[in-house]
């Protein structure tokens, strides 16, 4: 609605409100589908201004990154700043970029406690987050690459570590959701298969817009449903 005032330039509406310029760039990233450089250090001055003040911003903020277009932008971007850092040997704990976008995919997730609670603290991530889940999600991005240019075969205990933490960890929960989404859509049945017996049902029954997806490119496969191995994990173990 506020940008629905901005287009139709109402101006004495949006320029009231103090999250307008926010929600500009945040319009902008889930157009352009990415987060480009230019608008990250205007994110991130807001974030840092809201933070620090500790007012009900929060929790408009908060309810804006909630937004599952939003998410998806930030969860996008989080891969391809992992992809980078796969690339360039970084570690998790030294990339600037990537805490930023964690806290904001953070702060969207825990949106109705936020509000619920009239809370203005930020949630803080989950001390295991860049310590130990993020090194197995990018373990998991680089068997992906090798299993698909070298016909590497894939490690059971990475997945399975990875899929347990987010029983604990929200934000991984979010990043594996979008990971999951990204084989299905990619068509990775070696991995499909091994991943989805492990999904717990806080994910698989409680994520609609999760399960709407993944069903969605389901629908789309056609040989891969000849596969007695793929219908086994999907109709057996993962919507059992």
């Amino acid at each position: 609605m506020l940008m629905s005032f901005h287009d139709c330039k109402i101006q004495d509406i949006y320029k009231q409100d103090p999250c307008h310029d926010f929600m500009f760039y945040i319009q902008y990233a889930v157009n352009e589908k990415r987060i480009q450089d230019k608008i990250q250090p205007k994110l991130k001055e807001f974030y840092l201004k809201i933070v620090s003040e500790k007012t009900e911003l929060l929790s408009d903020t908060a309810i804006i990154l909630a937004d599952p277009y939003v998410l998806n932008v930030f969860c996008m971007e989080v891969f391809s700043c992992l992809q980078s850092m796969i690339e360039k040997e970084n570690l998790p704990r030294n990339e600037e970029k990537l805490h930023f976008l964690l806290k904001f995919i953070n702060l969207g997730i825990n949106a109705w406690s936020i509000v619920n609670d009239d809370s203005t603290d930020e949630p803080k991530l989950h001390k295991a987050t860049l310590k130990e889940n993020i090194p197995l999600l990018m373990i998991c991005l680089v068997e992906d690459v090798m299993h698909h240019e070298m016909g590497s075969k894939y490690r059971d205990n990475v997945i399975s570590n990875l899929v347990s933490s987010t029983s604990k960890d929200t934000l991984i929960k979010t990043l594996v959701m979008h990971y999951v989404l990204t084989l299905a859509q990619n068509r990775n049945m070696e991995r499909l298969k091994m991943v989805l017996p492990l999904i717990p049902d806080s994910i698989s029954t409680l994520d609609e817009v999760f399960m709407h997806v993944l069903v969605s490119y389901f629908l789309q496969y056609t040989t891969e449903w000849k596969q007695a191995d793929f219908c086994k994990a999907v109709f057996s173990s993962f919507l059992n």
